[in-house]
């Protein structure tokens, strides 16, 4: 069950990076408004590894962009579920 679990994991971070290095801001803004929503994705697994790979030259995009891109998200995801 732990390898599984571990296989898992790895292979969602992996597609959170490759998602993060092709669609950038967006692929934020939209796991932001799915945050936002009735959807449950703690914005503590779209903002954090977003800032930590920014940081590290991992993915191109700003930590300037990444907090813009996260509160538009953040107030798309409340707006269309108001």
């Amino acid at each position: 069950m732990l390898k599984l679990f571990v296989s898992w994991s790895k292979a969602l971070i992996a597609w959170y990076a490759g998602a993060l290095k092709t669609g950038g801001y967006f692929v934020i803004a939209l796991m932001m408004t799915i945050e936002s929503s009735v959807f449950p994705l703690p914005s503590e697994v779209v903002i954090p590894p977003a800032a930590h790979w920014a940081h590290t030259g991992q993915i191109p995009v700003s930590l300037l962009g990444i907090v813009i891109a996260g509160a538009i998200g953040s107030w798309l995801g409340a707006t269309l579920m108001y």
